[in-house]
């Protein structure tokens, strides 16, 4: 039970013990009990007056349930821990941190049913905290036990054996039936997403008068320090969720419903990312969206966006195909503005290519190409760049960039290539390459020569999906 494939260690490192020379090294298990842990901040609240016990037992809760249901599924269900006490697991100190212990797996025994294995747990672990911590009381609800039941075999397994709960536990019957129901109405919220949900809704409690700025920067701290672009592939509509059960909260028009239906879909595999920012554009167009929900959607349908950024939604028709795309304005080096977007139209993909050949670069456009334009303040394209991103999704490669000569040295191409960086990062791109010519323009933009690859590559931080833009 130490180490499966995939998930993270269970309990410490095995002791040695050598009998022929009658030596034995006991372990050493780091970290605080769950029990210490309650114990300490209720010190502290009777010190400063500040409860953090509160915030931190849902939490606590969560990820022992967790570590204990981890034993009994790597065991093939066969046993689970007669001590599921706060004294036998050391959970994180924050909620963004995962990885529980189990102190001693010494008091196994063979598992009579996921039911009375819940039920322990709720008699050995929650009711005598509660007991002794009133300002604890009721704020542990079964739904976190379900939820962490789900994390650890998954949402359509967790789902089924908590079906078998139902018909034979007369403490979970009725929670177990209402958790069944909700999550197949309205999906399952995974651990990273729910606690960073509540530590936003904490921040707002505080914060009421709080700019959109400071909400959307708010998120972006949350979202990179929870690691939330880890749960995209497997939760498609986590960032849509993230947004409706923060910023738009307290949300109720017709717009704001057309979310839930977004999330819905994403579930159901039927909006992929395109038709998503499609949806989402047409829905900041709509004349009962105000200013601020327009800023907002905006950094909802393109992590890349800064809080600082200014930025709007461009829709094009390309043979009846309708879709979306964000137009970033910035400065150059002069104060001049120009903004960035994708091309709305085959002539814009023309004038591109006129472009090159006027900068003495011969280049050929495929359907599979994809493309950047640089536009002045009276819209005229001035720059562009083109690349291709391959058929897994994670690597790209940029073919050329060029600026219009009257233009160049002022950072339009490095407003380019950031954006660029920012656009691939936000869509899941770890890599890009790029061909052996100015390298070193290339260098300053953090590409390099790798035996493995041709020409020049570039990784792009993974940790870095919800991160701002750099605006030259």
């Amino acid at each position: 039970i130490g180490e499966a494939s995939g998930r993270p260690r269970l309990v410490e490192e095995l002791a040695g013990v050598w009998p022929e020379h009658g030596i034995w090294a006991k372990e050493f298990v780091a970290g605080e009990t769950a029990e210490r842990a309650l114990r300490r901040l209720d010190r502290r609240r009777q010190d400063d007056g500040v409860d953090r016990q509160q915030p931190a037992w849902p939490f606590i809760v969560w990820s022992a349930a967790e570590a204990y249901l981890e034993l009994w599924a790597r065991t093939g269900r066969r046993w689970v821990l007669d001590d599921v006490s706060p004294a036998n697991v050391i959970v994180p100190p924050h909620d963004y941190q995962v990885g529980a212990r189990i102190v001693s797996v010494a008091s196994r025994c063979v598992s009579r049913g996921l039911a009375e294995y819940l039920e322990r747990f709720c008699e050995r672990f929650i009711d005598p905290v509660e007991r002794e911590f009133e300002n604890l009381r009721g704020l542990a609800s079964a739904d976190l036990l379900f939820s962490a039941l789900l994390e650890v075999l998954g949402v359509e397994a967790g789902l089924e054996a908590l079906r078998e709960v139902v018909p034979v536990s007369v403490r979970l019957a009725g929670p177990a039936s209402a958790f069944i129901d909700r999550t197949a109405r309205q999906g399952f919220v995974p651990r990273r997403l729910f606690f960073a949900i509540d530590r936003y809704r904490r921040w707002i409690q505080l914060a009421e008068e709080a700019t959109p700025a400071a909400k959307i920067q708010t998120l972006q701290d949350i979202y990179r320090t929870y690691n939330l672009s880890r749960l995209q592939r497997a939760f498609p509509d986590a960032r849509v969720r993230l947004f409706r059960e923060t910023v738009f909260a307290e949300r109720d028009e017709p717009w704001a419903r057309e979310l839930d239906r977004m999330c819905e879909d994403l579930r159901a595999g039927q909006l992929d990312t395109d038709g998503l920012v499609e949806r989402l554009g047409a829905l900041v167009r709509r004349a009962d969206v105000g200013e601020e929900e327009r800023f907002l959607l905006a950094r909802l349908s393109f992590p890349h966006l800064g809080a600082g950024a200014t930025a709007d939604f461009v829709l094009s028709d390309w043979g009846g195909l309708r879709q979306a795309d964000v137009v970033v304005t910035l400065r150059d080096s002069l104060g001049r503005p120009y903004r960035i977007r994708q091309p709305v139209s085959p002539k814009e993909i023309g004038r591109l290519h006129r472009l090159f050949v006027a900068s003495r670069m011969e280049v050929t456009f495929s359907p599979e190409h994809q493309f950047l334009v640089a536009l002045n303040e009276r819209g005229h394209l001035i720059g562009g760049l083109y690349f291709e991103v391959d058929e897994g999704g994670t690597r790209a490669h940029l073919e050329k960039i060029v600026v219009d000569e009257r233009y160049r040295r002022h950072g339009i191409a490095d407003g380019l290539m950031n954006e660029l960086f920012s656009r691939l990062r936000s869509q899941g791109v770890h890599l890009v390459t790029t061909g052996f010519y100015r390298p070193s323009y290339f260098y300053r933009h953090g590409f390099h020569v790798e035996r493995r690859y041709a020409g020049l590559v570039k990784e792009l931080e993974a940790d870095d999906d919800f991160a701002p833009g750099k605006v030259p």
